[in-house]
């Protein structure tokens, strides 16, 4: 509404951190696919300067000091690599098949809740962007859209707690979703004052450490022993 855009206007007077895509709708059946590649537009246009791009939900606690720094130290991948880093679903069952047109799993993704691509596959998209398929989801967009290329360094991190339900809280995770507000302003106080996120570890669920070499039905064998 008017009344929202005024709001949030007002609000980006102040942070700066706020980019308006005018030219698509909520409502678009591919909306989200269709954001990721004008956002990664604009950051072309803007002649900004940088090797990767971070994206994440509206509702993500990163913590960037260590991401960025295993990227400068090269501990995540050799810089001749293109990357794709996240915590990648495999076996995933295709939501609607009919409109997926590909088989019954959606091809390997990283979970949408955060992941960190290399800026020559942003140009890569960008290049290819009149011929690709475009996804109500963009982290399944990414999965099928970069799946034929074999150079890139698909890296999978039990650290991104990204998925549509947390494992739970364990301080060496470096990415969750699915966080509110509060609990993001809780986790940065714990972080600056003791140098971890959770109050107190837990786990949902488990966890699986991605095995490239196996089919699909095999490839994310869940574990215990996994954060």
């Amino acid at each position: 509404s008017h009344t929202q855009l005024q709001q949030l206007a007002c609000e980006n007077q102040l942070y700066g951190d706020l980019l308006f895509l005018p030219t698509i709708s909520e409502d678009h059946a591919f909306s989200a696919s269709d954001k990721f590649l004008e956002a990664c537009a604009w950051a072309e246009s803007t002649n900004i300067s940088f090797s990767y791009l971070f994206k994440c939900g509206i509702g993500t606690f990163a913590n960037l000091g260590v991401i960025v720094s295993e990227l400068i130290a090269g501990h995540v991948h050799s810089p001749a690599e293109s990357l794709l880093w996240g915590f990648f679903a495999g076996n995933m069952t295709a939501e609607d098949p009919g409109k997926w047109r590909l088989c019954d799993t959606y091809l390997p993704y990283p979970e949408g809740g955060g992941y960190v691509i290399s800026w020559d596959l942003v140009q890569l998209l960008l290049l290819l962007a009149d011929d690709l398929e475009h996804f109500s989801r963009d982290d399944v967009a990414m999965g099928a859209w970069l799946a034929p290329f074999t150079h890139i360094k698909r890296k999978h991190d039990a650290r991104f707690n990204t998925g549509p339900e947390s494992r739970g809280c364990n301080n060496t995770y470096i990415v969750t979703s699915g966080e509110t507000s509060l609990s993001m302003a809780e986790k940065k106080r714990r972080l600056e004052t003791f140098g971890r996120v959770c109050a107190e570890e837990y786990r949902a669920r488990p966890s699986y450490a991605y095995n490239w070499s196996a089919p699909v039905d095999k490839c994310c064998i869940m574990s215990n022993d996994i954060p």
